[in-house]
């Protein structure tokens, strides 16, 4: 797998999935603000490859900057609708932003569901910063 590959790039923020921390991170263009997410699926879409499941939860990070509630997703296989519920909740141990959604993929059509939570990244935030 790649070490570091961005999902979203803008004027404002740029949010990528970082390997070797096994985190995502969202950083604004200044580089003046870092915040580092995780994530927990409930309903996993197995059909689908890791990179590719990574995806979703960097998606809904960018959704969460952006106060989007709705947004069409599309990937290598698969194309659906992912939905900020706009509630929280656990799943296991984690506690953090809900989201959901349906895809389609060659295999047919499935549910997801997943939180995202901010990390405690403990200073490593800096690392990314100017």
């Amino acid at each position: 797998m790649e070490e570091e590959f961005t999902i979203f790039e803008d004027d404002d923020i740029r949010v990528f999935y970082r390997a070797q921390d096994n985190v995502y991170v969202a950083l604004d263009k200044n580089e003046e603000r870092a915040s580092m997410w995780e994530y927990a699926f409930g309903l996993s879409p197995i059909y689908l490859s890791e990179i590719e499941r990574l995806r979703l939860p960097l998606a809904a990070i960018t959704m969460m900057y952006k106060g989007q509630k709705r947004k069409s997703v599309k990937g290598e296989g698969y194309e659906g609708t992912l939905v900020n519920t706009g509630k929280k909740g656990f799943i296991g141990t984690y506690f953090g932003h809900g989201f959901k959604g349906t895809i389609n993929t060659n295999q047919g059509k499935t549910d997801i569901s997943f939180l995202v939570l901010q990390s405690q990244g403990r200073g490593r935030e800096r690392d990314f910063l100017n």
